[in-house]
């Protein structure tokens, strides 16, 4: 009975799903090219179908993550593991329109893009992006759109504007350094504890600049293996990393945000991280922390220098996507997750936050501390123990040398004894009828 009810469900079930139908480019009615995904952001179901049909110009449908709208989605090692239909170009005179289709297979949000360059900007920056089953708060596709004008994870393919030299019949550019923009921080309830991007490259020569937003963050230099401590606290002999200081920026503010920028010197990798502690919560331990040049395929990846940052100082997991589950109880919106805990810490986060708490060079000296304060404690009780001990057995010693005691009737009163006078006889008996010395 059951083997033919279940073939009838699936049937059923597949009988429901929808085809969905996305337009990709075309020409707006003034004759420009037309950079957008229509409609670009939509609810579907698991089984659903959604048909990507490509019109003039020359697009692609990339599979992206909320935290780095423009960049192909990855795993942990690097490795590409979204869908991405390569180019697609076409001609106004095109009839045959080129299509891609992907299937549903869950409500978890898909973020994608389209990867043509358009310089100076790319379409992605341009706004040439889609969501589909996008939660309506949090990651929101609005705040993906934000994040995408935002990217700079496409500026190493774009052309720089740097000095050209040409010669007759040829022509090349010389690349000048770079400039890579990251973000630090946002909203907690939209953008999350986060660098974005937070995994970048960079040569030698180009600069990073850290443009600070809402709350009150800093980008401060770390080890590999201690992730949520100073540089100059892990190295001996110490070495003197950066660190932004913190960056307070009012939750109304809209422009002029602060920077603090750095030049890449080598190739060899820089790690960093939020050093702002909450009420409950470190903003490294729910993977504040960001890298250049970091070697994704080598076991000090991003991936597992975030991983380390929460398993010394949180008590979560950051997945390969960047989300962290079993999170601290706080409105962390944690990367890449758009999931808030239960109560809001902004009374902390606002103007309050700064270096009111423990440093970490603090914290070290109460480490390197805690052995020799325990020692001594441990030294205490051991000569208390012996004190008491010796204690006991003096006063057992006392009481057996001490003579009896026993308690005397007060009304006892002592009658005299009184001997009678005798005399003793020559048998060495007395005789009391004669007087002792009657002799």
């Amino acid at each position: 009975m059951l083997t033919a009810i279940f073939p009838a469900l699936l049937l059923a079930t597949s009988s429901f799903a929808a085809t969905h139908y996305v337009s990709v480019g075309g020409t707006n009615p003034d004759g420009t090219p037309a950079l957008v995904f229509s409609p670009n952001n939509f609810q579907a179901d698991i089984g659903d179908e959604v048909v990507f049909t490509f019109h003039v110009k020359n697009h692609t449908v990339t599979q992206s993550s909320f935290n780095e709208p423009c960049a192909k989605m990855t795993d942990a090692w690097g490795n590409l593991n979204g869908f991405d239909s390569g180019f697609m170009p076409v001609s106004p005179n095109d009839t045959n329109l080129p299509t891609f289709t992907i299937k549903v297979y869950d409500t978890k949000p898909i973020w994608g893009y389209c990867r043509q360059l358009n310089p100076p900007s790319t379409h992605c920056r341009s706004g040439m992006v889609f969501g589909i089953n996008t939660p309506s708060y949090g990651n929101t596709f609005y705040n993906f759109v934000q994040l995408a004008a935002q990217s700079t994870s496409q500026n190493s393919l774009l052309p720089p504007s740097s000095t050209s030299t040409s010669t007759t019949g040829s022509a090349w550019y010389t690349q000048g350094p770079q400039t890579h923009q990251i973000v630090v921080g946002g909203d907690p309830k939209t953008v999350g504890f986060t660098y974005n991007p937070p995994n970048i490259s960079a040569n030698v020569g180009d600069t990073v600049e850290f443009v600070f937003m809402q709350k009150n963050h800093t980008v401060t230099q770390a080890s590999f293996g201690e992730p949520c401590r100073p540089l100059a606290d892990t190295t001996y002999p110490s070495v003197k990393g950066f660190d932004s200081g913190f960056m307070f920026v009012s939750p109304n503010q809209t422009g002029n945000f602060p920077t603090f920028s750095i030049k890449i010197n080598d190739t060899n990798p820089i790690w960093a991280y939020c050093r702002q502690q909450a009420a409950n919560f470190s903003h490294c331990g729910v993977g504040m922390v960001a890298a250049i040049n970091a070697n994704p395929y080598s076991n000090k990846s991003f991936f597992d220098f975030q991983q380390l940052a929460v398993h010394q100082n949180g008590s979560g997991f950051v997945d390969p996507f960047g989300n962290l589950t079993s999170a601290p109880s706080s409105t962390a919106v944690l990367p890449g997750s758009g999931k808030s805990a239960e109560k809001d810490v902004a009374a902390n986060l606002d103007a309050g936050d700064s270096d009111s708490t423990l440093s970490a060079s603090q914290l070290k000296r109460i480490y390197d501390l805690a052995p020799v304060a325990l020692g001594l404690i441990g030294l205490a009780l051991i000569l208390l123990t012996a004190l008491l001990s010796i204690s006991i057995v003096l006063l057992r010693r006392s009481g057996k040398s001490a003579p009896p005691t026993r308690s005397v009737n007060p009304e006892y009163q002592q009658v005299p004894l009184t001997m009678p006078s005798s005399k003793m006889t020559d048998a060495g008996s007395h005789d009391y009828e004669t007087p002792r010395y009657s002799d």
